[in-house]
């Protein structure tokens, strides 16, 4: 079926590439078709025909989209690399097309989740397309799930920790911590972004007047371990600074680090050990 679809893409017939355009991108939704197609070397006809301003606009969006569902496997990367795909998604993230501007930033956003390809998107100016994606007053919760795990990727990379927490995104992502509804996989993701966001000073003073202190709390209070030790990472980041020590402190945080680190998870105590030595460090 994939070969078929694919001698429709490369068909000269409008209707046959708006056929075949939707008809890929159906079949990258499955991570089971999509190594299949990649290795039939799908990629560049979508790619042409997103390209050509003389192809049909609705053609155009659909191999858009089948390219940014292309993305979601980690496998073709090296195949978007290779085939110069990184800076066309950046280009067309600036699209006056709100379509083309979002699959685009959708691509790039699950090309971000591969941390072996953090140092190329930075350098492509990836990160942009994603925040303002992800800071769009159109973007829906579920939308925010999808691009969580990109944010945080992306989070790891010193260049761009001050991008992130100096954009709306911050308040997305604290929406995760403090929100009844975030799955453990999100709190986790949420806890772990902002740790790596206050690894900087700078950062810090932002994070803290945007409330981050009593969600991280409550975080810590979890009984699940990946989240109590993202959580006890980033209040040992913030311990750091002499600066929030006493507001640490009002907030009975050295208790609930001493109850962290009594715990049996050996990551925990590690990162409760951490916060508890620079918060004694500090203390005034």
């Amino acid at each position: 079926v994939h070969l078929l679809l694919m001698s429709f893409l490369l068909s000269k017939d409008s209707a046959c590439q708006k056929i075949g355009s939707i008809g890929i991108g159906n079949l990258c939704t499955n991570d089971c078709h999509r190594e299949a197609l990649m290795k039939a070397g799908v990629l560049e006809p979508l790619i042409s025909l997103t390209r050509s301003e003389k192809t049909n606009i609705d053609i155009r969006r659909f191999s858009m989209l089948a390219i940014a569902n292309l993305a979601a496997a980690f496998a073709s990367h090296d195949s978007f690399v290779s085939q110069g795909t990184m800076p066309m998604l950046v280009s067309f993230s600036n699209s006056d097309d709100v379509y083309l501007k979002d699959y685009a930033a959708f691509a790039l956003a699950e090309l971000s989740q591969n941390a072996k390809m953090s140092e190329i998107l930075a350098d492509e100016g990836a990160l942009e397309p994603v925040l303002a994606l992800l800071n769009s007053k159109s973007c829906r919760k579920c939308v925010e799930r999808q691009l969580l795990p990109a944010v945080t990727t992306l989070s790891f990379l010193d260049r761009n920790k001050v991008k992130i927490c100096a954009s709306e995104s911050l308040r997305v992502i604290l929406g995760f911590i403090g929100h009844c509804n975030s799955t453990v996989d999100e709190l986790r993701l949420a806890c772990c972004t902002i740790a790596n966001l206050v690894e900087l000073e700078c950062n810090m003073e932002l994070a803290v007047s945007s409330g981050c202190i009593p969600l991280l709390i409550g975080a810590l209070e979890s009984n699940v371990e990946e989240v109590q030790s993202e959580s006890a990472r980033a209040l040992g980041n913030i311990a750091g600074n002499i600066d929030f020590c006493d507001l640490l402190l009002e907030h009975g945080v050295a208790q609930l680090l001493v109850t962290c680190y009594r715990g049996i998870s050996i990551e925990s105590r590690r990162m409760a050990a951490m916060a508890l030595s620079n918060l004694s460090s500090n203390m005034k």
